[in-house]
């Protein structure tokens, strides 16, 4: 469903995507009081709106179609907008796209999210992923980069080193990078460069709008250690950085990798949120036949962490590279790489992250995949690549 009060280009668009090969029932509502009536009758898939409207604005639709609608997919496709206006509205949405877009770019975007989110097989899981905003931060975290940025002296590199030490943050300024409203949608996959783009007023005006930052944390029946989790993220996020320094992997590919490892157990914040009991149930399995949580969690909620959070990322537009990695850290002989790339990096790293844990016995590397790529198998070595 498109919303827009001036449907000459929106209809322009329905047109063209009609001709796609994917068949589409699409409609155009003129105003937002339109699309909520329509809504009550019936259920669309993807509602896209322009923020600027007489009577109920986008932000307000946007807010309206998350309460009521939380599995329908939430899309602007505007102009430009003020800063406070675009920031609640990248609040709200899934994605931001800009005016004009190109039909063939809207297409691939709605039937990629819509195929992704369609393989998570749990429903309550899959409701979750479309009404998260956000996932939470450390508050020692959130504190420290506030401070910095009431800081006149603070450097863009200063800002980046404060983010890759709370992947909640992290993963909050690269969904806002990611929207074509800055023009690299969906191409943005390095710390740096996402606030070098957003630049430091967008930044400062993104601190400063508090709802991006107060999400709530998982139940307590989740018995989700936040602050755990995340310092294992970090701690996967430099040993990508280490391995590919002495790999001598390409700075692109290093730089991509150290994002998707920032966010690769992001899937675990949504089962927390989603199926604490679930989760629970896979840990008593995978203890009780010694194998990896992960499986577990599959053979349990028909989905395990790391496809999880790969949807929730391409749901938040972030690039292919860092979604594919994040998808498959546990299983990179899936992913297409005929050379060291983002999943076999974050599946090293995040192995070796796991030795002496409590499931570290039951976490191995994807031999069969290493092999492919002439990379060696043996835990010694990559132990000794990380040592300093």
């Amino acid at each position: 469903m498109f919303v827009d009060d001036d449907p000459l280009v929106v209809r322009g668009l329905a047109r063209n995507m009609s001709t796609m090969g994917d068949k589409m029932d699409i409609s155009v509502r003129t105003s937002a009081a339109d699309a909520l009536k329509a809504l009550e009758k019936e259920l669309v898939d993807v509602i896209i709106t322009d923020l600027y409207m007489p009577g109920i604005d986008g932000t307000a639709l946007l807010n309206e179609v998350r309460s009521r609608y939380p599995t329908v997919f939430r899309f602007v496709l505007s102009g430009e907008a003020k800063p406070e206006i675009m920031l609640e509205a990248a609040r709200l949405a899934h994605q931001y796209l800009s005016k004009p877009c190109e039909t063939a770019l809207l297409h691939k975007t709605i039937v990629e999210t819509i195929a992704r989110l369609s393989t998570i097989k749990n429903p309550e899981i899959a409701k979750t992923i479309s009404q998260l905003e956000g996932v939470p931060s450390r508050q020692a975290s959130l504190a420290e980069f506030l401070h910095l940025l009431n800081d006149n002296t603070v450097s863009l590199e200063e800002i980046a080193a404060s983010l890759r030490k709370d992947p909640g943050l992290s993963a909050r300024l690269l969904k806002l990078a990611n929207s074509s409203y800055f023009g690299h949608s969906g191409s943005v996959g390095c710390l740096d460069d996402a606030i070098g783009l957003l630049g430091m007023d967008m930044v400062v005006s993104m601190a400063a709008t508090h709802k991006l930052f107060s999400v709530a944390p998982p139940p307590s029946a989740s018995n989700m250690n936040l602050d755990a989790l995340w310092e294992h993220c970090v701690y996967v996020s430099t040993l990508v950085r280490k391995i590919s320094y002495k790999l001598k992997v390409p700075q692109a590919i290093s730089r991509e990798a150290g994002t998707a490892a920032l966010l690769h157990d992001i899937g675990k914040l949504v089962l927390a949120y989603a199926a604490p009991t679930g989760v629970a149930a896979a840990l008593t399995r995978a203890a009780a036949d010694h194998m990896p949580a992960w499986q577990a969690e599959y053979f349990v909620l028909g989905n395990h962490h790391a496809e999880i959070g790969g949807c929730l990322l391409k749901l938040w537009g972030l690039p292919s590279g860092v979604v594919e990695a994040v998808s498959m850290h546990h299983t990179p002989h899936r992913s297409t790489e005929d050379r060291i790339g983002p999943a076999t990096l974050v599946h090293i790293a995040d192995t070796l992250a796991h030795v002496g844990t409590n499931d570290g016995a039951t976490t191995c590397f994807d031999g069969a995949h290493l092999k492919t790529l002439n990379l060696p198998e043996d835990l010694d070595y990559w132990l000794g690549l990380v040592i300093d």
